[in-house]
């Protein structure tokens, strides 16, 4: 089921951290203040949103991202979305759980007339998302 978490759901959030510290070990403090919606030195997570789908009141999949906002040069309103850090349990990758949580973003960004979600990447995670289907992905890849 898909859901966004709460700042106060502190076991789910646990459980998410547990996933995320597999994937991003160095990041463990930083991802619990942006689930937190903390500000930070370096940045600023009081916009931050956490998407999740669970099963079994388990994560199995979850998100971290920030909503940003600029305007245009005709001062227009642009929203863009800013995935930071994205993981999947890895007892359960091969039952699609990120695919199906990336669906369900793309569509709420869609609902939401966001122009664009930015995502960067970890080496082994690029094949993920340069393989995300019905999407336009600008792909520039740091060398």
């Amino acid at each position: 089921m898909y859901r966004e978490l709460k700042v106060c759901e502190d076991d789910l959030k646990d459980n998410l951290a547990d996933i995320m510290k597999h994937e991003f070990p160095d990041d463990v403090l930083e991802i619990r203040d942006a689930m937190d919606r903390v500000r930070r030195d370096n940045y600023d997570y009081r916009t931050c949103f956490v998407p999740v789908l669970t099963e079994d009141n388990k994560v199995c999949a979850g998100g971290i991202c920030v909503k940003h906002q600029f305007l245009s040069e005709n001062k227009s309103k642009i929203h863009v979305w800013e995935i930071i850090w994205f993981a999947t349990d890895n007892t359960i990758r091969s039952k699609k759980y990120g695919t199906k949580l990336f669906q369900k973003l793309h569509s709420k960004a869609k609902s939401q007339n966001v122009s664009a979600i930015v995502v960067s990447s970890t080496s082994k995670a690029l094949s993920f998302w340069l393989t995300r289907k019905n999407v336009s992905i600008f792909r520039y890849i740091y060398g």
